[in-house]
């Protein structure tokens, strides 16, 4: 899938008015502001600007509050409505567009429609000439859709407003060609089983973006999708326009002015000097695959090894009663990869294993006994859900709405493999924990005593289970603290001489891995497929 990365406003040129862009860093490490855990820019006329600072702007406003931010031209009363967002852990921004002034005689075209209240005109060519809409829902998610969607691509560098960085330029992002439209889609809408048919009918009606969404991501962002859809207001089209247009959602607007002279005045203003971003939560930490840690500053390492390991611990974890997260890793060759994970919360334990066989267990010890009927841990409701999906993942999910809305830990098996996931993490559930994933606040990898190690090697030693921290697992596995963690030889030198062996290429890892939207969990995925020469090791993320 696609996400909005950049806007940029070019307004009325007779007016003077300045260019500006909002768009998230590329590369990352590139000038930015940090909201909502993602590296936001400012850029107008071109020159950049820190975004929660800039004053002194020449008929634009930039107002942000937490993760919002506001860009309006007064004079045109124009206003764009941005939220930063993490989507599948990815930065994205999600975007109102909002012309108080446009009056329906004027011509405004674009792939947002025109704003005449006539949903039939939607689709149209650059001079607003109407084209057909399809009525099969599923044409308007396939290959016309796509079609359609290409006309509105820049043709060449000469027509884009934006501002490019960091080595980038327009030929970067220019990624619109009609002739690669991947016809899986199709595939997956016609070869639905009843089951799934019978899951993606919302009210009645058979949703193919569901299907889609269901079979590329599982069943959580499923869920997701479909509560999207309850949700949102949707045009209906028929095969021919309806006594009436089909009106679309509307927003009251107030358009009063304020003693600045601006149409809108609901952004709280941030004060200059306020740096703190622990309100923002960052994206979600974990670990997975082979072994992948993601610490909560979104910082990705790699430690192999053969050992018990510290994910997180938090003894004041919800008022008290503490969280411990363990992994166990296993040793292959010259790689590992998580084995079990255990998670304790309070009194109670949840350990969950990874199995191979074609039954799909669910290997699990609820305080030490197998497959014990569980409803909850440390009094948080826990759902399982056994997937009969392409990637046979399992999950368990822990959700922490009662304290922390919002916040869940899910623990994921495929075939051996587990990862453990904090979603929608937040200062106030994990700001004092230590462990792999970092300090919450700093992102600094620090060790028990608290100073900060750089080495990924010595950093996972550090945090060995130790007698000191309680065994979580229902039983003893080789090595123990004082014993250190098994390593491999050589693991860069080995994977090194593998991938130059490689049967599996670059370019297929990469295909296989295509769904992710997180660039490093893609780069992940692609290294740990080369590694083990294993196309379905994309099945892990």
């Amino acid at each position: 899938p696609a996400v909005t990365t950049a806007v940029v406003v070019h307004e009325d040129s007779s007016k003077n008015l300045p260019v500006v862009q909002v768009s998230l860093a590329r590369p990352v490490d590139g000038p930015s502001v940090a909201i909502g855990g993602c590296p936001v820019q400012l850029f107008v006329d071109g020159e950049y600007h820190d975004i929660k600072t800039v004053t002194g702007l020449s008929g634009v406003t930039v107002q942000t509050h937490r993760k919002r931010i506001v860009v309006e031209y007064p004079s045109t009363n124009l206003r764009l409505d941005m939220q930063v967002r993490t989507w599948r852990n990815t930065c994205h921004f999600s975007v109102k567009y909002i012309l108080s002034d446009c009056r329906c005689d004027e011509t405004l075209v674009g792939i947002l429609g025109q704003p005449d209240g006539d949903a039939y005109n939607d689709w149209h060519l650059h001079d607003g000439t109407a084209v057909e809409i399809p009525v099969s829902k599923k044409d308007r998610r396939t290959k016309k859709a796509y079609d359609y969607s290409s006309t509105w691509c820049l043709e060449d560098a000469t027509m884009s407003h934006f501002t490019y960085e960091g080595g980038n330029a327009f030929s970067s992002f220019d990624k619109c060609n009609p002739e690669q439209y991947d016809d899986t889609l199709d595939e997956i809408i016609d070869n639905a089983t009843p089951e799934q048919i019978a899951n993606c009918t919302i009210e009645g009606d058979l949703d193919d973006g569901c299907l889609i969404e269901c079979y590329y991501f599982g069943e959580e962002a499923c869920d997701e999708y479909k509560e999207v859809i309850k949700n949102t207001e949707t045009a209906v089209i028929t095969a021919a326009p309806t006594s009436a247009p089909t009106s679309a959602p509307t927003d009251e607007l107030d358009l009063s002015t304020n003693e600045n002279g601006n149409t809108f005045d609901d952004v709280e203003d941030v004060d200059a000097t306020d740096t703190e971003e622990i309100v923002d939560p960052p994206a979600d930490a974990g670990s997975k695959g082979d072994p992948h840690f993601k610490t909560w500053k979104n910082e990705h390492f790699e430690y192999h090894s053969q050992c018990d390991l510290v994910l997180a611990h938090h003894p004041t974890f919800a008022d008290g009663i503490g969280l411990e997260v363990q992994i166990r890793t296993k040793l292959v060759r010259f790689w590992s990869y998580i084995r079990s994970a255990a998670i304790r919360i309070g009194d109670d334990i949840l350990e969950v294993q990874g199995t191979a066989d074609e039954a799909n267990t669910l290997r699990y010890w609820y305080n030490l006994e197998y497959q014990k009927e569980i409803t909850s841990v440390g009094g948080f409701p826990i759902t399982m859900k056994k997937s009969t999906g392409r990637f046979m993942k399992n999950r368990f999910i822990i959700d922490l709405d009662s304290k922390y809305p919002g916040q869940k830990i899910q623990i994921t098996t495929w075939k051996e493999f587990v990862a453990v996931d904090f979603m929608h993490a937040s200062f106030e559930a994990y700001g004092k924990s230590v462990g792999m994933l970092g300090d919450y606040k700093t992102g600094e990898t620090l060790s028990r005593d608290g100073s900060i190690i750089h080495d990924f090697h010595e950093f996972g030693d550090e945090w060995q289970v130790r007698p000191t921290d309680d065994m979580l697992f229902h039983d003893v596995e080789k090595p123990q603290f004082p014993t250190k963690c098994m390593i491999p030889e050589d693991p860069q030198g080995e994977r090194r001489r593998r991938l130059d062996e490689s049967s599996v290429t670059e370019e297929q890892a990469e295909a296989a891995c295509a769904r992710l939207t997180d660039p490093l969990d893609r780069k992940d995925c692609v290294y740990d497929i080369l590694a083990t020469q294993d196309t379905t090791m994309a099945g892990a993320y």
